[in-house]
């Protein structure tokens, strides 16, 4: 995951629906400036559908399934942990379904900064990586030194 399990041991349904679309905001933005996506976000997407099967299939976030936790488990074949290959596929219909409740924020976001988001986009063809401070610095957002 994107946050440290450590050091936050709740997280609210939205709060990991954030992350999620911060996970799909890169792919989102690449979408946008050059017309089609890339490899790079593939590791953003693997956590992006850890993220999303943890919310509906462990931690009970889904209206449709209800609070339930079937956990991890491992596919044999015919079932999966503990519950059939219909449940695994309402979870994959629940996950597909914040997923792109996740998606959708990162759009609308990106949509709304479409100036700053062509500021990064040229600086990252320029330079490749690009640091924290960069793009807070080209976003126009102030840098703020870490909590103590």
């Amino acid at each position: 995951w994107l946050v440290d399990t450590h050091d936050r041991a709740m997280q609210s349904r939205s709060a990991l629906l954030d992350t999620m679309a911060v996970l799909l905001g890169g792919r989102s933005a690449e979408t946008r400036v050059f017309g089609q996506a890339s490899s790079a976000a593939a590791t953003d997407l693997a956590q992006v559908g850890q993220i999303a099967h943890q919310m509906v299939g462990e931690l009970g976030m889904s209206d449709v399934i209800g609070p339930i936790g079937y956990g991890a488990g491992a596919d044999d074949g015919a079932r999966i942990g503990d519950y059939s290959q219909d449940t695994a596929r309402l979870i994959d219909g629940e996950a597909r379904a914040l997923v792109a409740q996740a998606q959708q924020r990162a759009d609308e976001l990106l949509r709304g900064s479409r100036d700053t988001l062509d500021r990064i986009a040229a600086a990252l063809v320029e330079h490749e990586t690009l640091g924290a401070e960069q793009i807070q610095r080209l976003a126009g957002a102030t840098v703020r030194a870490p909590a103590a």
